[in-house]
């Protein structure tokens, strides 16, 4: 006679209740360790939020957007100014558009609340000059406890533009006027957002206001300086100074009659 399900008993000293309760403590486990990423999640949540609501310490920043350290000009530096809400004791550190360290600024400086300003020559902390590109300023506040990467960027640029002179049309005219033309447009292309400038026998004449980059002129009007030019034959090209203080290369020139 074989033995039926009802013959079948649990092992001595092991219930049926016991059973069930090993079976159901992974079960329980699992669920202890979900709850907890949950609360985990909510508590980061939560701080993030807060973190959000506040009004951040350092505000307002006004940044120097783009300079030259090679340009020997009013843009060979970087001034980067911002505003503490509260007094602090500051590191200040230029990194680039990956993170990593290139000059130290400032180390356990000390600031008043208000407006502070930092500045940054384009050199890395051995002294040479950082690559072109794009950096920012990190600011870790000790009383704050924070680490504040300000969005501003800061773009180091020492290459110069290339310009080209299109044309000089007419190649001859008169201030005064009469049947000729009053003045000779400067036609020109450039790869960079600039200050054009015409040469006139190789020295600086006029300076004209910024022009977009691609194809810009400027009219001479037979002036250098502001003052007219005797009648004659010059040559005339141009040079564009970037945005950054970088000056380029003269362009060839033109010969340009000025008369009476």
């Amino acid at each position: 006679m074989h033995a039926g399900l009802s013959n079948v008993r649990p092992c001595a000293g092991l219930s049926t209740s016991s059973l069930y309760n090993r079976r159901a403590l992974p079960r329980f486990a699992v669920t202890v360790v979900v709850l907890a990423l949950i609360a985990g999640a909510a508590v980061a949540f939560a701080a993030t939020e807060r973190l959000k609501l506040e009004l951040s310490p350092v505000t307002g920043p006004r940044f120097d957007r783009r300079f030259s350290p090679v340009c020997e000009c009013n843009t060979a530096k970087a001034d980067l100014s911002v505003r503490f809400r509260r007094r602090e004791t500051v590191d200040a550190t230029i990194v680039d558009d990956r993170g990593k360290e290139v000059r130290v600024l400032a180390t356990n400086e000390p600031v008043a609340r208000g407006r502070h300003r930092f500045v940054w020559d384009g050199r890395d902390e051995v002294g040479g000059i950082a690559p072109d590109g794009v950096y920012r300023l990190r600011l870790r506040l000790d009383r704050s406890g924070r680490t504040i990467l300000v969005p501003t960027t800061i773009r180091l640029d020492t290459t110069a533009p290339e310009v080209i002179l299109v044309r000089v049309r007419p190649d001859a005219f008169s201030p005064s006027g009469g049947s000729a033309k009053r003045h000779a447009k400067v036609v020109y292309r450039s790869n960079e957002k600039g200050e054009p400038e015409i040469l006139v026998d190789g020295q600086g004449a006029v300076v004209g206001k910024i022009r977009a980059k691609g194809r810009a002129s400027i009219n001479w009007k037979g002036t250098v300086d502001g003052k007219l030019v005797k009648p004659g034959t010059y040559d005339v090209g141009i040079r564009v100074t970037d945005l950054a203080g970088n000056v380029s290369e003269p362009t060839r020139t033109a010969a340009v009659d000025v008369k009476p």
